[in-house]
């Protein structure tokens, strides 16, 4: 039992936290004539998916693409603990516009 509790205060001494960092982005529209449906911005884990190249897009990414309709995505989103920036154009991204956010 004692060598139990030593190894877990060992781990607690030596573990390495996490360390939250912030990632700028910045996102202009180049195109000549369309105009970009709101963006969402998100930060999760590696493992996690909301759209694979060659498989079918889910409702709530056809929603989104479709619609600018982005709370089907912000649901799986917060089920999976993600850092998430909704919409921050305000609005449709104008060609040549530019919108910047932050994700922590």
């Amino acid at each position: 039992m004692k060598k139990n509790v030593m190894a877990f205060f060992a781990v607690l001494i030596f573990a390495t936290p996490a360390m939250a960092q912030t990632v700028d982005i910045e996102i202009t529209n180049l195109t000549h004539g369309i105009y970009f449906t709101p963006l969402l911005v998100t930060a999760h884990q590696g493992a996690t998916h909301l759209f694979q190249g060659g498989a079918a897009a889910s409702a709530n990414l056809r929603a989104m693409a479709e619609g600018g309709d982005t709370a089907g995505l912000i649901a799986d989103l917060q089920t999976i603990s993600a850092h998430i920036v909704d919409n921050p154009a305000a609005g449709l991204l104008r060609p040549g516009m530019t919108t910047s956010t932050s994700v922590v």
